[in-house]
């Protein structure tokens, strides 16, 4: 067998384990998704930059439903609502069929960019559309969340272990074009697990 392949499948199984072991977290929330609610919380007053941003962010607040996803298995969402309330800025999660979130991210620091372009990860999103930060959690959560184009281009995650392994020792960023939805959202929580890429559609204001 190919030496390389070989490394490839060593590295998988080191990093089977690793998760085994640190994603209790995300895990537990999994478990008891359906009766409490994980809250990742900002300590810190909510900042936005530039000024228009929170335009944008009350235009997108709301709840949406998960049309389609990448990167989503670990999860599962199929429901997902940003709100802005008491000087927060804070995203609801729903697995599966839950009516009570699996988690609650909260954060404190958001911005837009005028190009539609955030984190090198994801690019040509709509003018209405930012990025937010949670700095008080040692996860480092993300949230990246916009309108659509007919460019838009987001990067996705890889679930199975062996490919994600080889893409990884490449350097290989797989994306994925959304455009076949008024929005996208792309969001990460713990570290140790995938950052979903999820078309939607907005069901509530």
């Amino acid at each position: 067998m190919n030496k390389l392949v070989l490394c490839a499948l060593s590295m998988a199984i080191t990093l089977n384990l690793t998760a085994c072991a640190t994603g209790g977290g995300y895990m537990t929330a999994d478990l008891l998704g359906d009766k409490k609610t994980a809250t990742f919380e900002e300590y810190k007053p909510l900042k936005v930059l530039p000024t228009q941003a929170l335009d944008h962010m009350k235009a997108l607040a709301g709840e949406y439903d998960v049309v389609n996803s990448w990167g989503n298995f670990t999860y599962g969402v199929k429901r997902v609502s940003f709100q802005l309330k008491d000087d927060k800025a804070y995203l609801l999660i729903y697995r599966g069929n839950n009516q009570i979130p699996t988690y609650k991210v909260e954060y404190s620091a958001c911005l837009s960019n005028e190009d539609g372009n955030y984190l090198d990860i994801a690019k040509n999103l709509g003018k209405q559309s930012f990025q937010c930060h949670n700095f008080s959690s040692r996860e480092s959560p993300y949230l990246i969340f916009g309108t659509t184009t007919d460019n838009t281009v987001v990067e996705k995650s890889i679930e199975e272990m062996v490919t994600s392994v080889v893409a990884a020792i490449f350097s290989v960023k797989p994306t994925v074009k959304v455009n076949q939805t008024p929005y996208v959202m792309k969001f990460k929580i713990w570290n140790d697990a995938s950052a979903p890429v999820l078309a939607l559609k907005k069901t509530k204001p």
